[in-house]
């Protein structure tokens, strides 16, 4: 079985799940290029989706077994909520190459517009144009700054789709996204809570913007990778954590 689809209650439930199927199915490998130094190996799952039912459950935060003492949680209230704020800013910050608000926060304002201009025209938030997008026809092509000594990367998330559809009553925002790679320690529980909290954000904009006549509430968050895996300097902690 090459795919793998999950279900889980909450961003912590969905974490641990997910590090059990890479452990369990995944590919063992050397890795001839990417973030990390070629020689390193990585634990991979050629492709995996999910559905977190209950995204703003809390803590976004990932709390590790009360058994575990030496492993260091891979994101912290504190951690999570500057990550958000970067997600939400877009200027140059971090790497130099790019980070991921650069491309983000622009069109998640514009979102929160669109969302409003269309309630107001319309009566109803029901569209599906609002897909942010992190990379260009032109990405792959970045990598060939390699072949003059010049070290290149692209986003590991490439879209995030945000939906709101009349529910039994209720307007009920969803979220999607995709990794084309996707790191299950360092990058997932970050990366998932902080598009938890742009998605409540987003809310909270429109709610605000309209003067509260309507409520929306948070669904599900949709997440898929083509290339999740945990890298061979973290597979002692994640077989701790699932064990």
């Amino acid at each position: 079985m090459y795919g793998y689809n999950i279900t889980s209650f909450n961003l912590n439930d969905a974490w641990y799940k997910t590090l059990k199927a890479v452990l369990a199915n995944g590919l063992l490998y050397e890795i001839a290029k990417g973030s990390t130094d070629a020689g390193h190996y990585r634990i991979e799952v050629p492709y995996i989706n999910g559905e977190i039912l209950n995204p703003s459950d809390r803590p976004l935060h990932i709390l590790l077994p009360s058994r575990i003492n030496d492993v260091p949680a891979p994101s912290g209230a504190d951690s999570l909520r500057n990550y958000f704020n970067c997600l939400m800013d877009w200027s140059p910050q971090g790497r130099a190459d790019y980070h991921y608000g650069e491309f983000l926060g622009p069109q998640i304002y514009e979102a929160i517009d669109m969302f409003v201009r269309y309630y107001r025209e319309k009566g109803s938030f029901a569209t599906n144009r609002v897909e942010m997008v992190t990379r260009s026809p032109d990405t792959l092509y970045v990598y060939k700054r390699e072949e003059h000594g010049i070290e290149a990367h692209t986003p590991c998330l490439t879209n995030v789709g945000v939906k709101i559809r009349e529910i039994n009553g209720e307007w009920v925002l969803f979220i999607d996204c995709h990794f084309r790679s996707w790191d299950m320690w360092d990058g997932f529980p970050m990366n998932l809570g902080g598009l938890i909290l742009v998605g409540e954000e987003i809310i909270s904009e429109i709610t605000h913007k309209l003067s509260n006549e309507v409520a929306v509430h948070m669904g599900s968050l949709f997440y898929s990778s083509s290339g999740a895996h945990i890298y061979d300097m973290k597979l002692d902690w994640a077989k701790q954590v699932v064990i």
